[in-house]
């Protein structure tokens, strides 16, 4: 999972065009998956650019299942800012036709995906007035061919921001940060009927500092939310997990022990051992990792999982029968930009193999995410090189 940061439609012109495009294909594999030991790395279909918008489209989220691959992104082009989404029926070989999934005079961003069989499940934050940010959710049953109406899962007027989600059959977990008190505190909802109907929220982090930037990550019966926390002076990694579903919590834990910041943690399980990345102050805001073995019941020491010589945002991981994968965009280009940087652990986060870039553009890219089905993996991130941010997005296996 990915912690997320970060009108009417007009008739013609470039941003309707667009969305009759199929996305073409840019640059080779050969091209921009170098690894840093000069070797070429294996199995990367070539880029494909899925937007072509006179706005900016930024921010992309990413789920697979089966086949099936899912891209979201909040997206300028319609004169505000709205959630748009293409999806690939084929492991993307061929996308389908951008749809719009909001229509809101304000703001609707951050969306974030989660699929599940043929059930796909997005969550986001929108701004229905200057005080009232919440989060809202579609589901579709048929792969993303039809949606459901939106709802709002978080409560009026709370302030609710930067949401996140993770799906296990039926059962539907959503986090986020919640805005409406003199601390900023993360709360959560499930629901266990695949998004009918949504228990009471509660909330997972207490008072005595701000509790922001949350991802939840979800397998069987155990459920991992980790999240940045200012309640022991500096800004630190928290994680609490339920073992039955999110019906109780174990106390939070702190994860992060170094000086200065840890930020943004994002959190992805593989069986049993659970993945959590941020980056990190004390390391010259690099990615930090931790894993844990077994579910959360004990922890690994922290590692620099970048070791970059620039400064690194948030990473992203996905999990795959290849293993695990992490993205994040990265400055140590000596290029001066930022370009997205990549990684695979076949050992379960034991050892890693070497970074990879998977961009070499004139621009500066940036937001990956990354999700994996069977021995595929597929990355989507957005890149200003044409002139403004554009999604893109990448295969491997």
């Amino acid at each position: 999972m990915r912690a997320t940061l970060r009108g009417r439609p007009r008739i013609g012109g470039l941003f309707l065009a667009a969305f009759a495009l199929v996305a073409a294909s840019v640059g080779t594999a050969a091209a921009d998956t170098i690894a840093d030991d000069g070797s070429r790395a294996s199995a990367f279909f070539p880029t494909q650019r899925l937007t072509r918008n006179d706005g900016s489209s930024a921010g992309p989220s990413v789920a697979v299942s089966g086949g099936a691959v899912h891209v979201a992104w909040d997206d300028s082009s319609p004169g505000n800012q709205e959630i748009l989404y293409r999806r690939s029926p084929n492991s993307g070989a061929t996308w389908r036709a951008p749809v719009r999934m909001t229509l809101n005079p304000g703001s609707s961003r951050q969306p974030v995906l989660a699929a599940d069989g043929t059930t796909v499940h997005l969550v986001w934050e929108d701004e229905k007035s200057p005080a009232d940010y919440s989060v809202w959710y579609r589901r579709s049953l048929n792969n993303g061919v039809s949606w459901k109406p939106a709802r709002r899962i978080s409560p009026a007027f709370q302030n609710a921001l930067r949401a996140d989600i993770a799906v296990v059959g039926q059962n539907v977990h959503v986090v986020w940060e919640n805005h409406s008190g003199s601390t900023v505190n993360i709360w959560y909802r499930r629901s266990t009927n695949g998004g009918v109907n949504w228990d009471p929220p509660i909330r997972l982090s207490r008072d005595n500092g701000h509790s922001q930037v949350a991802s939840v990550a979800a397998i069987g019966s155990y459920v991992h939310v980790v999240w940045s926390d200012s309640r022991d002076g500096g800004w630190e990694v928290f994680h609490r997990r339920s073992t039955n579903g999110g019906g109780m919590w174990s106390a939070a834990r702190r994860l992060s022990f170094k000086p200065g910041s840890s930020w943004v943690p994002t959190v992805e399980v593989q069986g049993s051992v659970v993945h959590v990345g941020w980056q990190d102050e004390a390391w010259g805001w690099d990615v930090a990792y931790k894993r844990s073995p077994d579910n959360g019941a004990t922890w690994e020491p922290m590692r620099n999982l970048s070791q970059s010589a620039g400064q690194c945002h948030p990473p992203s991981f996905g999990v795959s029968s290849a293993g695990v994968d992490a993205v994040w965009a990265d400055e140590g280009t000596g290029a001066g930009n930022w370009q997205i940087r990549y990684r695979r652990s076949v050992d379960g986060g034991v050892t890693w193999g070497p970074r990879t870039w998977i961009t070499h553009t004139a621009g500066d890219t940036g937001f990956p995410d990354i999700a994996g089905w069977g021995a595929r993996v597929h990355m989507a991130w957005h890149d200003d090189t044409p002139g403004n941010d554009e999604i893109y997005h990448k295969r491997r296996g």
